[in-house]
């Protein structure tokens, strides 16, 4: 938090503006990109109260099952693991 001479007046005439704080639904950005990461925010001026992170429905543990293959027993889950990201 901001401390200071001025910071404190300045920090309390924010916290009685309740009417500031604004919601927003980040991502995703076409409605065919379903799946990928979307964020909803909420906002007091610039500052983010609070973040709840959607990671989709494709986070399938590609990484876990990378894990213990070879580069050619993987290059199969590299296509599927995001429809949107190219290989």
């Amino acid at each position: 938090m901001a401390a200071g001479t001025d910071w404190a007046q300045i920090i309390e005439s924010q916290r009685e503006r309740a009417d500031e704080i604004i919601v927003i639904n980040l991502g995703p950005q076409h409605p065919s990109t379903h799946g990928v990461m979307r964020l909803l925010l909420e906002l007091d001026g610039e500052t983010v109260m609070s973040c709840r992170p959607g990671i989709g429905f494709l986070h399938t543990g590609i990484e876990k099952n990378a894990e213990f293959r070879t580069w050619t027993q993987g290059s199969t889950f590299w296509t599927r693991m995001n429809y949107v990201a190219g290989i």
